[in-house]
């Protein structure tokens, strides 16, 4: 299942030129790529054409951080409700090349005491960029429920540990085996082993 792209417009208007058309059903939550296309992501600041309309995918981010943040780390509402039942975290983390800060909405499963994320990309052919720059950086922060917690993260690409995390993700996160099917790509798992 992926998210859905709600909007109050029923009809929708002319696309401009260059704007990228996409069915608002095809959104993906996790990142707001495509995954029917291939290698058909979404640039953050320009305008996207739905059958619904315009959105901008920074929005969609934002529409997630807000309702995060205002509810206690809870989020039922935001992209058409896909997070509802789940648990979301934001990923704070710094571009490897342009030293510019990012707040990454993810979904996160906890494993003892560590945090751990799936780098699906939505099936994307393409690995997140947050995942390159998690693993650039040797401590980062989370935001989690109404906790901030300094972590430091880990990315597993292969080996025992990663194949266990990535089985113990897609029983917390079914639809990672739909995006699976979209890519050859393995996806690597991300540990965030809380800092003392």
């Amino acid at each position: 299942m992926y998210g859905r792209v709600t909007a109050a417009v029923i009809a929708a208007p002319p696309k401009p030129a260059g704007a990228s058309t996409v069915r608002s059903s095809d959104v993906d939550s996790e990142s707001a790529r495509w995954p029917g296309k291939q290698s058909a992501s979404l640039r953050l600041n320009q305008p996207q054409h739905t059958e619904l309309g315009f959105f901008y995918v920074s929005d969609l981010n934002n529409g997630v951080i807000a309702e995060f943040r205002a509810n206690r780390g809870v989020v039922t509402e935001a992209m058409g409700g896909h997070f509802k039942d789940t648990t979301v975290t934001l990923v704070h983390h710094v571009g490897r090349r342009t030293g510019k800060e990012y707040v990454q909405p993810v979904l996160c499963m906890s494993d003892g005491g560590s945090y751990v994320l799936a780098g699906s990309n939505g099936g994307d052919g393409k690995e997140p960029l947050w995942v390159r720059n998690l693993e650039a950086m040797p401590q980062t922060t989370i935001e989690l429920g109404e906790r901030t917690i300094k972590v430091q993260p880990r990315v597993l690409r292969d080996g025992a540990e990663r194949d266990r995390l990535h089985e113990e993700f897609t029983k917390f996160w079914p639809d990672l085996r739909e995006y699976e099917k979209h890519t050859d790509r393995a996806f690597p798992m991300v540990v965030l082993e809380p800092v003392a």
